[in-house]
């Protein structure tokens, strides 16, 4: 099975009428997702995050924007 009949098979699975609005929810999580550092353990918000990082399918922990924020690449300091 390939991700295209993967998806597929999801998207059958929500109503026509709601997929544009599921799909935007996705979206945005994905944004927040990239955008969002993660909290510290313990925190209330570790929660939100991870149901934010699930919908947004960042599943395999992409690297937030504040982490690449505080690393300058060595190519970039010549």
């Amino acid at each position: 099975m390939d991700l295209t009949s993967v998806l597929a098979a999801l998207l059958a699975l929500i109503p026509a009428q709601y997929a544009l609005y599921v799909l935007a929810v996705c979206g945005v999580c994905a944004v927040a997702a990239a955008l969002w550092k993660r909290p510290a353990d313990g925190s209330p918000w570790l929660a939100l995050y991870q149901i934010v990082n699930a919908l947004g399918c960042n599943f395999l922990a992409a690297r937030n924007y504040a982490d690449v924020t505080a690393s300058v690449p060595p190519a970039a300091t010549k």
